[in-house]
């Protein structure tokens, strides 16, 4: 179906929302190279049809560079992150949007701050986000209008330097987000101790 819509649209497709099922490489490799004016690109969530879910980043990582006018990515893992944004930044220039939808370390961070530092709008929500990695990325990308990070763990939502150094964004979002996890101490396969 992917592929016959690929085809149908003759290289025009602005946006490739892939569904969970019947997502492999092939079909990811197919839209990535049929679809040149691609604007927005969002992956599905955690795909067991892959062999191994590097597949499909080392995919992104390569085909990106034909997606000139790419503005938004969603992902749903941080894996080969560093790769795929310095492609982005040396040839999508329109580039303003991220999802990840995965645990984000330093490198992930230091990544999004050297080759994104103007993106518009973050979403980093539901993930392990250390509070100097959010910091860093506060510091480094003062262009954002939209910061989405509920639901994190590794630093608090009431934060007075974090917010602080949010107050320039026009939309702010860091509900939920803690420290540490007090239900368990375990969260996204990191150990939490308490």
């Amino acid at each position: 179906m992917i592929k016959f819509a690929v085809n149908r649209s003759c290289g025009k497709a602005s946006k490739v929302i892939f569904p969970e099922l019947f997502f492999d490489e092939n079909i990811l490799q197919c839209a990535l190279e049929g679809c040149e004016e691609l604007k927005n690109l969002v992956l599905p969530y955690k795909n067991s049809l892959f062999r191994d879910s590097e597949e499909k980043f080392e995919c992104i990582a390569k085909q990106i560079h034909k997606l000139k006018d790419l503005e938004s990515l969603s992902l749903d893992s941080s894996c080969h992150v560093e790769e795929i944004l310095a492609e982005i930044y040396i040839h999508c220039k329109k580039f303003a949007s991220l999802t990840v939808t995965d645990d984000i370390s330093n490198e992930e961070a230091s990544a999004i701050v050297t080759f994104v530092p103007n993106i518009k709008q973050l979403v980093l929500s539901h993930c392990h986000l250390p509070r100097e990695d959010l910091i860093l990325i506060l510091s480094g990308c003062r262009r954002l209008e939209l910061l989405d990070v509920t639901h994190c763990i590794g630093f608090d939502a009431e934060d007075a330097e974090v917010l602080s150094k949010a107050s320039h964004i026009k939309i702010f979002k860091s509900l939920g987000s803690v420290a540490v996890n007090s239900d368990s101490d375990s969260h996204c396969g990191y150990e939490i101790a308490l």
